[in-house]
């Protein structure tokens, strides 16, 4: 059973071609070289590639790969070899000025969240993943981040995912896999690591051969069919301000509303759910999911502290899928019973939160009194 999923970046979660595209097309502008041709980008990425393998097997350290690329690039094309250092600095911040998912990746990734651990592992610079991941959104969903600059090791060495495992307390191998385009830095790391391989291959191509290929997905989608049988089909419709779950494994329908400031999770129904279409705007939906049953609630309108109200315990158990504010101080139990009984919105909570409070009062009669 797969239950943490170790993601490259570039060329599987984002599209690198497209990033690199627009970053030699914008500096060479900037440095005032002219045209970037398709042919010139084409043979750099060539280029890049060569570096990178290298780069992998030892053969270089990160900071003469970089820039010795340029260098050759550079020289091949007759520009001054001089300013590589320079242009490959501002190259690495200019790649995350363009963001383009593959395969709708951030929904991939978030429909996953909470089902199973999420790791990025990459061997991209610091400044370049950081602004990426941060853009993109992606960073937020992950559990935890792991460059191989930071690291001090380059996958595929068995060393970086030494330092991975240690860091995120993986006992199991059996129950790691990783999800990336490279065989040389993926796949390969994959199998020096001793985890399982799932080779992210889009134009379909033949497995050469001395590579361990568990697994072979030409579109993300195609993961949750590969992890824990378990995991929940999820079906979503979603708008602005609000997004709805029905989860096909479970049966249970779910909505979530609102973002910082103040954010809501609903338990709804599947009648709630037919009424709701892609695209409505929130105040169309306010009401609708407002219906529901208040599953947890998060305030934070600067009218006075941040606060968070906790209907539900199960609320994450029940919304795996969603992404949850929580900025202020959990209510006590008392304090939401109170809340619950006194206002009519949480009529539907209130069966629910009175067992619970029996079950409670229950305890506390059966634990052993203190000696004074």
């Amino acid at each position: 059973m797969i239950k943490t999923v170790l993601w490259d970046v570039d060329g599987t979660l984002l599209d690198f071609n497209a990033a690199e595209r627009a970053a030699i097309k914008t500096l060479f502008e900037k440095f005032g070289l002219g045209e970037c041709t398709d042919e010139m980008i084409a043979r750099y990425s060539e280029i890049n590639v060569e570096f990178w393998q290298r780069l992998e097997r030892n053969e270089l350290t990160k900071a003469e790969a970089l820039v010795a690329r340029f260098e050759r690039f550079f020289g091949e094309y007759g520009f001054d070899t001089s300013m590589a250092a320079e242009f490959n600095e501002r190259y690495q911040l200019t790649l995350g000025d363009t963001i383009v998912y593959r395969d709708d990746s951030l929904n991939v990734v978030k429909s996953l969240k909470g089902r199973v651990r999420q790791y990025v592992v990459s061997n991209g610079t610091v400044a370049a993943q950081t602004k990426k991941l941060e853009r993109s959104k992606l960073g937020e969903l992950m559990d935890g981040v792991f460059l191989s600059e930071e690291l001090g090791v380059e996958k595929p060495n068995p060393g970086f995912f030494e330092k991975v495992f240690a860091a995120i307390g993986a006992e199991d191998p059996s129950e790691i896999m990783i999800v990336g385009d490279s065989l040389t830095s993926d796949i390969r790391g994959g199998m020096n690591a001793g985890i399982a391989t799932c080779w992210y291959d889009p134009e379909n191509k033949p497995v050469p051969e001395g590579f361990r290929v568990d697994h072979t997905i030409s579109d993300l989608h195609e993961l949750e069919g590969l992890l824990d049988p378990a995991l929940h089909k999820l079906h979503f419709k979603e708008g602005c301000g609000w997004k709805a779950c029905y989860d096909e494994t479970a049966g249970t329908y779910t909505a979530e509303r609102g973002g910082i400031g103040a954010y809501h999770l609903y338990e709804i129904t599947e009648e709630i759910f037919e009424l709701l279409e892609d695209g409505m705007d929130d105040r169309e939906t306010y009401k609708i999911i407002g219906e529901g049953r208040h599953l947890y609630m998060d305030v934070n309108d600067r009218c006075g502290p941040p606060y968070t109200v906790v209907f539900d315990d199960d609320y994450e158990k029940l919304c795996p899928w969603a992404n949850i504010i929580s900025s202020g101080k959990v209510w006590p139990d008392v304090l939401t019973d109170a809340a619950v009984e006194l206002f009519a919105s949480e009529k539907n909570n209130r069966e629910q939160r009175r067992r619970r409070r029996e079950a409670r009062e229950a305890r506390e009669k059966k634990a052993p009194e203190k000696e004074p």
